[in-house]
């Protein structure tokens, strides 16, 4: 009697190799789920529920958003965009302050503040309103905070998509976008195109034409290295039917001021990033953006005024989790965030009046103009339902300007100013969360609004406006 020998035991069982592959969770629920680790004012906004509806611009994905006043009058990709007063100034369809905008997380805000023509909702798949310092991470630069776009992929919106929308006085949008990953998953791509138009409630204010794309192309080499690539163009024509007094109001609300001009303006965004996954989890991202845009001002009118430039915003960031910090848990980030502005303005007159022929006679270069931000950031988890979190940036502001033209060579006063200085940027905050569904908080940190280089006086420059200080606390 026998039993015949298992053939496991003289050789070995070899298997086929196994390849396990994932991609970031960038749905809504997961943004929320980040965002509720600050200890202050922070929330998302799906998008696909304010496409429900109407959703022509910032102002309809910020109509609900607490602390936020979002107003848009003219029709275009310009609102007014406030968070708790913040960039309350700012004129439409120029250069907005006062908030830090972001797409994918990387800048379209710099010295010059943002040119508003990329802050159309085409193809984003959700919003990140970050309310004073709690947008630290994203280069505390602004009093107001960040609002961070986060456009699809492949992935969010596989397939193809139209829509369209219609409205009254002559509002019309129409949009078509596809999305897909390759047959192996490593790539996935999306590419999304708009074009809307209005009208305008107002006689002589039509918004002429708001054209946009947006390519968005991933690739995962292996588990640990990951590409990005963006490219978002937008441009729009559109006329500013001008203020009206109360007396003109009361006569016809619709007419047109005397003072009503045209505007022309694109930008063109294209960002690179990287994303590296260490042994130990931890995980490094470099990005480098490139925003090219223009403002052609007062068109129709005698005069004009362009402002040509570039931001070109390089960043770093490092991630650090399930570290040990005195002897309990600790979450580390941190920050290099960097953007320089190339280009200025120029201006004259339109001989003829209205005509694209043009006489320059003044003009101001705010090349090496930046914004530098130098952080850490670390949450340390006092136990399982308390966190402290801690944070120190190092900003720099740096304006530089030269103009010509404008001032007379008689005058006394100087053509050109170089402004550099550094400021220390402290946060510190407490969450607590009681239940799962109830979080308790407070938070204490200094904002800084640097001020922006289309604030300068051309005809008496003197010296550079300081930036605007904000302590802010956060209870809730």
């Amino acid at each position: 009697m026998h039993a015949q020998e298992s053939s496991s035991a003289t050789s070995d069982v070899k298997l086929d190799t196994i390849v396990v592959s994932g991609a970031k969770n960038d749905s809504p629920e997961a943004a929320k789920e980040k965002l509720r680790k600050i200890p202050g004012t922070a929330s998302v906004v799906d998008n696909s529920a304010v496409e429900k509806g109407r959703a022509a611009n910032l102002e309809d994905v910020l109509a609900y958003q607490p602390g936020v006043l979002a107003v848009a009058t003219g029709g275009s990709s310009a609102n007014l965009i406030s968070i708790r007063g913040s960039g309350i100034n700012t004129f439409y369809a120029g250069y907005a302050r006062g908030i830090r905008y972001l797409i994918d997380g990387s800048p379209i805000s710099g010295p010059g503040g943002t040119q508003e023509t990329l802050l159309t909702p085409n193809g984003v798949n959700y919003t990140e309103i970050l309310n004073g310092t709690n947008a630290f991470t994203y280069g505390a630069l602004a009093i107001g905070g960040a609002i961070n776009s986060v456009t699809h992929t492949g992935r969010t919106a596989p397939g193809f998509s139209v829509g369209f929308e219609g409205g009254s006085y002559g509002y019309v949008k129409a949009r078509a976008s596809y999305g897909g990953v390759s047959e192996d998953g490593a790539t996935d791509y999306y590419l999304s195109v708009l074009h809307s138009q209005r009208d305008g409630y107002q006689a002589e204010a039509p918004v002429k034409g708001i054209d946009d794309v947006v390519l968005n192309v991933g690739h995962t080499f292996n588990s640990r290295l990951k590409a990005h690539f963006l490219f978002r163009y937008g441009q729009e024509n559109y006329r500013n039917g001008g203020a009206l007094t109360l007396a003109q109001i009361r006569d016809n609300p619709r007419q047109a001021a005397t003072g009503s001009y045209g505007r022309w303006s694109y930008s063109a965004l294209a960002v690179g990033r990287l994303e590296y996954t260490f042994d130990d989890d931890s995980r490094l991202e470099v990005a480098l953006g490139l925003n090219r845009f223009n403002l052609d001002n007062s068109r129709d009118t005698s005069t004009y005024s362009e402002w040509p430039s570039l931001y070109i915003s390089p960043q770093i960031r490092y991630f650090r989790t399930n570290d040990t910090l005195f002897g309990l848990k600790s979450d580390t980030t941190f920050i290099f965030d960097f953007t320089q502005l190339n280009g200025g303005t120029n201006g004259g007159n339109r001989v003829p009046t209205g005509s694209t022929n043009k006489v320059w006679y003044y003009g101001a270069d705010y090349s090496g103009s930046r914004d530098a931000t130098i952080g850490v950031n670390n949450a340390l988890h006092l136990n399982e339902r308390t966190t402290l979190t801690a944070g120190l940036s190092a900003v720099e502001v740096k304006r530089s300007l030269t103009a010509s033209g404008i001032i007379p060579k008689t005058s006394g006063l100087p053509g050109q100013v170089d402004y550099d200085k550094w400021f220390a940027v402290p946060r510190l905050g407490l969450n607590w969360q009681a239940t799962p569904d109830v979080q308790l908080f407070t938070g204490l940190g200094r904002s800084i609004d640097p001020p922006v280089t289309w604030g300068f006086p051309l005809t008496s420059v003197r010296a550079a406006p300081g930036p605007h200080f904000a302590y802010v606390s956060h209870p809730g």
